[in-house]
């Protein structure tokens, strides 16, 4: 019978509860806390590594990730090419991994390490050899990339060109010559 009569109460409280006759439906915002993340370690600006820039380039705002940036003036166009430098410890993540993250930029297949060598130039530069890549994707033509790879003993360093397809061909003798004189103070 206890049972009963609190079973009733129960169900009773209820109804009093959510019966009040007030359909308003209230809305509330509550502001989303931002997880804390451990913060990222931008490259050392000081990376040792010197370069002979072009009297034409306009320096411009370099990322925290990034040595250096550039405007390349692109003859017979209102915007420039964008040129930036990179420097990462060890071997930056890997030839292959980045290869495949600039072909996935472009709407590309990514490849596999035997791909490698097909795909890439062999240069010299003073701080060593380097690879030079060229990377289009002939449906996207607005972008496309030339990317130079050069790996030392402690450091891998990036050197990438961002311009239209139909500029990258004239803009390859100037990039190819501003990365051959990429150097060590040492």
């Amino acid at each position: 019978m206890r049972l009963r009569l609190f079973a009733i109460m129960t169900i009773a409280g209820l109804f009093v509860a959510c019966g009040s006759g007030d359909k308003t439906i209230e809305v509330y915002t509550i502001k989303k806390e931002t997880p804390k993340r451990a913060p990222v370690a931008a490259p050392p600006k000081a990376t040792g590594l010197q370069w002979d820039v072009p009297s034409n380039w306009q320096e411009t705002p370099a990322s925290a990730m990034h040595l250096a940036a550039y405007n390349v003036p692109i003859e017979g166009a209102e915007s420039p090419a964008s040129l930036t430098l990179m420097t990462l410890p060890g071997d930056g993540g890997g030839l292959l991994m980045n290869v495949n993250r600039w072909l996935n930029q472009l709407g590309l297949a990514p490849v596999q390490a035997s791909d490698l060598s097909a795909l890439g130039e062999a240069h010299d530069a003073k701080i060593g050899p380097f690879s030079l890549f060229t990377f289009k994707n002939e449906a996207s033509p607005e972008k496309a990339f030339l990317v130079s790879v050069y790996q030392t003993s402690s450091q891998t360093h990036f050197v990438k060109l961002i311009a239209p397809m139909s500029s990258l061909e004239s803009l390859k003798p100037v990039f190819l010559e501003f990365c051959q004189t990429v150097s060590t103070d040492s």
